[in-house]
């Protein structure tokens, strides 16, 4: 008599949405990756549905990470996001351990619409409806002059928000209440 395979088969599902909109994002590229000596391989690669959804099927027992990948364009020039695990913007999953049998499901929030883009040619905040204390805000670090104080555009740097080093690649904040302490 031959041997049955008493196998289990395990499966990764999930879906890929908008973070601000929570829309679901079709044609995401969604990698099933495996770690191998010289670090992570894909193993497979699905493209979500109209829907968002993607699933990997017939797996066996062992530790997987999962990455999904939404080519977005901004302008002219398209931008890669990697996006993971709903956690904002990383570049994998490593935490899904499969059992025999057992089924897991995960949901990617990336960031697409950019939260900003319905402000960013208001001139007055959108909480108090005022622009007395709105500010353009200046992203990256400004110059030192000799007696050690900022020079911005060769302007006061009192006209400005000081926003950060590290901004956003395509979705920025471009001013600044100080009234509400809010950006848009």
């Amino acid at each position: 008599m031959p041997a049955k395979c008493l196998c289990q088969s395990s499966s990764i599902s999930g879906s890929v949405l908008d973070k601000a909109t929570h829309k679901p994002l079709a044609i995401t590229k969604v990698d099933l990756l495996v770690r191998g000596a010289a670090g992570f391989e894909v193993v497979a690669s699905v493209l979500t549905d109209t829907t968002g959804s993607f699933m990997f099927q017939n797996l066996y027992p062992r530790q997987y990470a999962v990455s999904a990948f939404y080519k977005m364009k901004s302008g002219t020039t398209y931008l890669p996001v990697h996006i993971a695990d709903g956690l904002g913007r990383n570049e994998i999953d490593s935490n899904i351990n499969v059992l025999a049998g057992k089924n897991y499901h995960t949901v990617f929030y990336l960031m697409v619409t950019c939260p900003y883009e319905k402000t960013k040619h208001m001139d007055c905040c959108p909480n108090c409806n005022k622009k007395d204390k709105v500010k353009p805000i200046l992203w990256g670090l400004p110059s030192v002059d000799v007696n050690g104080n900022w020079v911005v555009k060769g302007k006061d740097r009192n006209e400005y928000y000081m926003g950060g080093c590290s901004p956003d690649i395509w979705c920025n904040p471009s001013k600044h209440c100080e009234r509400c302490k809010i950006d848009f």
